[in-house]
């Protein structure tokens, strides 16, 4: 059997030679076009990986921008069409974004305004006020100086207490003042954070909040890839329980962007752009 295999191959060399050549050649191919796929998928996980870094919940929701369209339909948070007046002024983001920028801009436009104190001998912290007044069942804002803004409601104490109205008493806000307008104001995350860092303790204080509903436990904060979760995390439930309640209106802004001022004096009838400035900087030097 081998020898005539052998003798019809050495008389037909010349006829099976190429077709030998062409099978070689489609095999080392398809290896070649197997490695290539291989490749590709190899780049696109690291691409997934990469994108995963910067936004950590793993979406395509950009949670470090504002979004700037205007409010059409209950599906896309941002900025009203018509100027007009709202029952409430309420500040959802975080504490060292531009919350003291908030407060002296409004307090300019003449609406009664608190700042994490709730009453004007600064006594009374606007947390822990809202949190007595959720356990008795009582109107939040209205219990608590019923000022039109709030430019400052969360509170992390020495004393083992984390109070963040804007996270835990959505619901209670709402009820209270459904035609509010909601401010989100954002920055650099990683600037935010150093900010966190350099604010006396602020940043160990994180560590006694626990919000498990947007995936925060306070025992991890000294992580950074933690902060950023939580901020990503709370940026997305504000824009996900706007969605859901359309009566309300949110407004993002960066704090470095030139033009908050120009867009908050298109919306609010009696609010001038020239109000609006930056206070409350953090000193370049770190804190010892």
């Amino acid at each position: 059997m081998i020898i005539r295999l052998t003798l019809f191959l050495s008389s037909h060399y010349r006829r099976i030679w190429p077709v030998i050549l062409i099978f070689f050649a489609v095999l080392v191919g398809n290896r070649l076009l197997y490695t290539e796929i291989k490749l590709q998928d190899l780049q696109h996980s690291l691409s997934l990986r990469s994108s995963d870094k910067e936004n950590p919940s793993g979406d395509n929701e950009n949670c470090w921008e504002p979004m700037m369209n205007p409010l059409s339909d209950s599906s896309s948070p941002g900025d009203v069409k018509q100027p007009r007046a709202f029952s409430r002024y309420l500040n959802m983001g975080f504490p060292k974004a531009g919350s003291t920028s908030m407060y002296e801009a409004f307090r300019r436009a003449k609406f009664t305004a608190s700042h994490w104190t709730c009453d004007a001998r600064n006594k009374l912290l606007c947390g822990e006020c809202m949190k007595d007044a959720k356990v008795k069942g009582i109107p939040l804002l209205e219990s608590c100086g019923n000022f039109t803004v709030f430019a400052q409601m969360d509170y992390m104490g020495n004393n083992e207490t984390c109070i963040w109205p804007q996270i835990e008493y959505l619901d209670d806000l709402y009820k209270e003042a459904p035609d509010a307008m909601w401010l989100l104001p954002m920055r650099n995350v990683t600037d935010w954070i150093k900010s966190v860092n350099k604010w006396i303790d602020m940043r160990k204080r994180f560590q006694i909040c626990n919000f498990p509903h947007i995936n925060f436990e306070g025992i991890d904060s000294e992580s950074d890839e933690t902060m950023k979760l939580f901020y990503c995390n709370h940026v997305k439930q504000i824009r996900h329980f706007v969605r859901e309640h359309p009566s309300l209106t949110l407004f993002e802004f960066h704090i470095g962007d030139p033009d908050v001022g120009d867009r908050l004096s298109t919306m609010i009838p009696s609010f001038k752009a020239s109000y609006w400035g930056q206070a409350n900087v953090n000193p370049i030097k770190p804190l010892l």
